[in-house]
Order: structure tokens, then sequence, then C-alpha cells
């Protein structure tokens, strides 16, 4: 195989067909992994990046990330840029070779930090979601008395919108759900950051807890994911649990009345699959809904979802500002299914609405 050096330099003066044709042929002869094919694409999935969005630098757009991630192995230093990300998968669904930038930078992360050369702002992210789950611990203490065969995990950011923890409970009461509820982390962030042997090790401990139970539901469409990819477990989305009480709810007579517009969570809508659900399930409630541009598997992303927050937060908080500018054109309220999504747009979550009205 040809070095990745003499490839960039023969392709740097390339047409734009020739760059495709390149990477066409490459999957083909199992050439490359996907942070190369990702470094020689001439960035076709820059115009639906949010982090390149708001930061407006290369060197944070997806394939420029993955060259930098290519260079680091070489033991080049690059900053913290393979971390600025988000785990939306825009570029995935842009992409023609079916490429997330994401999961492919976190192995290149790894490596960095089992050397002990992540850069201080991703320790610092680090340190950050580890005071988070110290300051989980203390609340909801009176439902460590529950433990039903069903699982209620509401996610560790979850906690920091209390109100929909009190919503999802009201609705498992309301439909007589013998369920546990247990302080328990997934470990997502761990595997985001690039620390992947202590998230193997986080796994190994916390699996033997989630075994106990006949199944899990959550709030958060992330632990949803990685329970489900990475341990293997039956876990689903409150959106997928209520949208098997459809019926019901259609017989409770409900009628919010209310026009909204929907949010698609990235990982929800992307990741899960879970787009007509939450819709019917808002439709059964009498919400009038408003679609947008940016919805369903196209929606873009509210910038809190991942690790992208804990490394910039203003730039975080640049991104949830031109999603909420997209939304509240329709003059609606926004509502969601993802609490770090409800937080960042200042949205209602759906669970809300219909504790409201049960």
């Amino acid at each position: 195989m040809l070095p990745i050096k003499w490839i960039l330099q023969a392709t740097s003066t390339s047409t734009l067909k020739a760059k495709l044709s390149l990477l066409k042929s490459l999957p083909k002869a199992r050439m490359v992994d996907d942070i190369r094919k990702c470094m020689l694409c001439p960035n076709m999935c820059l115009h639906v990046c949010p982090v390149f969005d708001v930061e407006r630098r290369l060197t944070v757009s997806p394939s420029i990330k993955s060259r930098l991630a290519y260079f680091s192995s070489g033991g080049e230093r690059v900053g913290d840029a393979i971390w600025r990300c988000v785990p939306c998968n825009a570029c995935k669904e842009a992409c023609p070779m079916d490429i997330s930038v994401n999961e492919a930078l976190m192995d290149e992360r790894s490596k960095l930090c089992e050397l002990d050369e992540e850069p201080e702002s991703v320790k610092l992210a680090f340190i950050s979601h580890e005071t988070l789950l110290k300051e989980v611990e203390g609340k909801f203490k009176d439902l460590g008395e529950k433990t039903g065969r069903l699982l209620y995990l509401p996610g560790c950011r979850t906690f920091e919108v209390p109100e929909v923890i009190e919503a999802s409970l009201k609705i498992l009461e309301h439909f007589e759900i013998d369920f546990a509820f247990r302080k328990v982390c997934c470990g997502a962030y761990l595997k985001e950051l690039g620390y992947l042997r202590q998230f193997d090790e986080h796994r190994g401990r916390e699996i033997e807890i989630f075994k106990e139970y006949d199944g899990i539901v959550s709030n958060c469409p992330h632990c949803v994911r990685v329970l489900s990819e990475d341990y293997g477990l039956k876990a689903i989305h409150l959106s997928q649990f209520l949208f098997g009480k459809l019926d019901e709810l259609g017989r409770l007579g409900v009628n919010i009345g209310i026009s909204a517009v929907y949010h698609d969570p990235c990982v929800l809508a992307r990741g899960l699959g879970i787009v007509d659900e939450p819709r019917k399930i808002l439709s059964a409630i009498g919400v009038e809904l408003k679609e947008v541009g940016y919805s369903g598997r196209k929606t873009y992303c509210c910038g809190f979802g991942g690790i992208y927050a804990y490394i910039d937060s203003a730039m975080a908080s640049r991104i949830a500002g031109e999603r909420r500018n997209q939304l509240i054109e329709s003059n609606t309220t926004i509502v969601t299914f993802c609490p770090v999504c409800k937080r960042a747009l200042d949205a209602k979550d759906v669970s809300e609405l219909i504790a409201e009205s049960i």
C-alpha cells in the first residue's frame, strides 16, 4: 500500500471527480480504515457539521479532524481538535461511505489517553462528569426501595432536569408498572472521551447490576444506545414504552390543545431510528405539530450531547442558539424527547406534557 502522505500529495491537486473515484475504490481494496478514508475525502459532510458551523475553522471540520487523528498517532501534537465533536452523526448521514467521524475518532483518542497525552481540556471534561455523578448521589433517595423487574434508569444528565424524572415516575406509576430505580451509570462519557480501557472496566462491573432486571427503560437516548450496543442488554427509550401504550393514551381523552415544534434528538432519530413514535404520541394527546426544515433524520444538534459541552461550553451554547433560531421561527412551543436537548433548548419534554395530563 502507498504511504498515506503520498496519497495526500497526489490528490491535493486532483479534481473532485478523481478524489471520489479514489475513495470508492479504497474500501473494495480493503486498504484503509475509516479514519484514512475520511481524511482523503474532500470534506463532503462539512455543510452539515454543527461544530464547524459555529467554530468556523477547518481544524475542527470532519475530514481535517481525521487527518489530525492520523498524524497524532505518529506523535504529532494536535491539541483537542479531535475531541471537538458531537455524537450527532450528521456526517454519517451525509457520507457516501457511511462513516461516523465521532465514532472513528474514539480509537485515536484512546491511544492518546493511554499514553497520558490527552489535552488538559479532556482531563477537565472527565472531572466535570465525575462531579456530576457525585451530585446525583443524593437525589431521589426514597426510590431505592422500589424493586420491580423493570429498571427505570433516568441517565446521569437527566438529574440536571429533575422535572423529567418526576414526570417519568408519574407515567410509570399511572400505568401500574412494577419498576426499580437505581442510580447506575452506563459509562458513555468514558467511551466518548477515549478512556476505552476504563469504559470496559466500568462495563464489566455495571453489567452485573443491569443483568438483575428483565429490561431497562430510560429517558436518555445515549444510555439506551450504549446499553443496547455495548452491553447487549434489552433497553428501550421512554418514547418506545409510551408508543406501546398509544391506545391507552388515546382513551385518556387528553387534548392539550397547543401548537408545538418537535426537535428530534440526534441519537434518538439517527442512532435509534425513533422518528415517527414521538409524533404519534404527541398527536394522541392533542398536540398540533409544525415541522421545520431540519427534522427527522435530518435534524440539527442541540450542541450538548456527548462531551463537547464539557470541552467548550461556549461553543456548545452557540450550537444550541443556532438550533433554537431554527425552531422558534414557527413561534410555537419547542418539545423534545431527550433531557439534554430539553435543557439546551429550553424546551418541554414530551414526558412532562403527558404527566401534566394524567
